[in-house]
């Protein structure tokens, strides 16, 4: 988690170079995610799908297991 993090207040945030363009479309998205807007979806398949070089921690994951469908 630390690596995800600045030193100290007066730094920047670590930035790694990645290989992913940012103006890539994805056109997987469309079908992750559904079309009414109040249906649930598997938000982890979203989170891998757009992060760059799949770099995702997921912080307090059994936080609130509860609230999920």
């Amino acid at each position: 988690m630390l690596s995800f993090i600045p030193s100290n207040n007066k730094e920047n945030p670590p930035r790694l170079e990645t290989s992913d363009d940012p103006e890539k479309e994805d056109v997987e998205l469309d079908r992750l995610l559904p079309a009414e807007h109040f249906k649930a979806f598997e938000m982890h398949q979203v989170i891998h799908q757009i992060v760059d070089n799949g770099d995702f921690m997921e912080i307090h994951k059994e936080f609130a297991k509860n609230s999920f469908i």
